[in-house]
């Protein structure tokens, strides 16, 4: 019954999410990336000139607006929104929502599937893919429509084939690649995958970078990249007091934007620190390390917002594994959190328990490598991922 219950509260929050979304657009991030394919599906390569972006994005909305939401990911995202650019805004915001929505679906079918135990009941399982893949600051990447629905399945696929072979580390480390749309969220992949001594799915990642630079290049030139780093500076990188990493969390109990940014240093530290002290685990269960890895980039950002707290779904699952009970209780409040901080004025300065649920849920995930017995393979040798559900075959006397 408990979990027929959340998955209804789980259900009217979705719904009320995309139709929110679908209702009013203009307060959705999609106008950005429509502006940014809008731009590339003109033939201009000033891609993060503000006068160009307001024109076009005056056109989309048919409307000026109070301010304009500027594109800042990088250009190769705008690449992929090109064919939205010819699209009216409704209609393209739509199609969006149904590749977010089939994401969101895809995550839990392969969490469901490969990442939690065969043996749980079916209530538990519907509890923890609820809690996390579907929480309610997860949702609010439908209400403004935001890449995080596409960055989970990302993530997932990544962890779900990073043991088949050697080969596929370094898929997945390229797979990993994709979260560098919004590089505040993927910062400290690289470093811990390299503590971890994970060198396939460091050169998986590496390259993945190298497209994604490569390609900015390409679309927009050289000349352009300075104006790209204005913009992103410009369109709201400060203010880390209204963010839900724990660096926002001290900006808001009165410190400033530079404190949070020394906060975010400081905690990065720490963390690869934790990692160093746990590197032989995190070398023999690549999975971990990849849910570590993205976990301590999403909170020891100083650039998070509650719909990129999704991304801590794998770490919830892996500590899920381990301590089901309190890794889901801990992901639930972290839902009951949401609800407390979207109804607190902005000016008070704890109204980031989220940050304190989601920084929960990091030392969960390395409380659970620490006390489980660390697998004895080499990571970069692993055997050809076998199917949980597979019987297993005798082997020839």
């Amino acid at each position: 019954m408990l979990a027929l219950g959340v998955a209804g509260v789980v259900a009217w929050f979705l719904v009320d999410a995309v139709s929110t979304a679908l209702t009013y657009p203009q307060t959705t991030d999609y106008v950005a990336f429509a502006t940014g394919g809008r731009v590339l599906d003109w033939g201009s390569t000033c891609l993060y000139c503000l006068d160009t972006q307001a024109s076009l994005q005056n056109a989309l909305l048919g409307f000026h607006p109070a301010f304009t939401n500027l594109f800042v990911n990088p250009p190769l995202a705008a690449l992929a929104m090109r064919p939205f650019g010819s699209l009216a805004l409704g209609d393209g915001l739509r199609i969006f929502e149904v590749i977010s929505l089939l994401s969101l679906a895809a995550s839990a079918l392969l969490i469901a599937w490969w990442l939690i135990p065969r043996d749980w009941p079916a209530s538990r399982r519907v509890l923890a893919i609820a809690v996390s893949v579907t929480s309610l600051p997860a949702l609010t990447a439908l209400r403004i429509a935001q890449w995080d629905s596409l960055l989970l399945l990302a993530t997932v696929a990544a962890v779900v084939i990073v043991n088949r072979s050697p080969r596929a580390m370094v898929m997945s480390g390229f797979v990993l690649s994709l979260l560098l749309v919004k590089p505040q969220l993927a910062w400290l992949i690289l470093p811990v995958l390299l503590v971890a001594g994970l060198w396939r799915l460091c050169a998986g990642f590496a390259a993945g970078a190298a497209a994604w630079l490569l390609s900015s290049v390409a679309i927009i030139g050289p000349g352009q990249l300075r104006t790209w780093v204005d913009a992103v500076r410009d369109g709201g990188v400060a203010h880390a007091e209204d963010k839900e990493g724990l660096p926002g969390l001290v900006a808001g109990f009165g410190g400033s934007t530079t404190a949070a940014y020394v906060a975010a240093a400081v905690l990065a530290l720490g963390g690869l620190w934790l990692c160093w002290r746990m590197r032989e685990s995190l070398h023999g269960d690549a999975q971990g390390a990849i849910a570590v890895a993205i976990a301590l980039s999403v909170v020891c950002s100083p650039h998070t917002y509650p719909d990129d707290l999704i991304l801590l779904t794998v770490a919830m699952v892996l500590w899920c594994r381990r301590a089901p009970l309190a890794a889901i209780a801990t992901s639930a409040v972290l839902s009951v959190a949401w609800l407390i901080d979207v109804h607190l004025p902005t000016v008070v300065a704890w109204r980031h328990v989220e940050s304190l649920c989601s920084g929960a849920i990091v030392l969960g995930l390395f409380w659970a490598m620490r006390t489980a017995s660390a697998p004895t393979i080499d990571a970069d040798a692993a055997p050809p991922f076998t199917s949980r559900r597979a019987v297993p075959r005798s082997e020839p006397a």
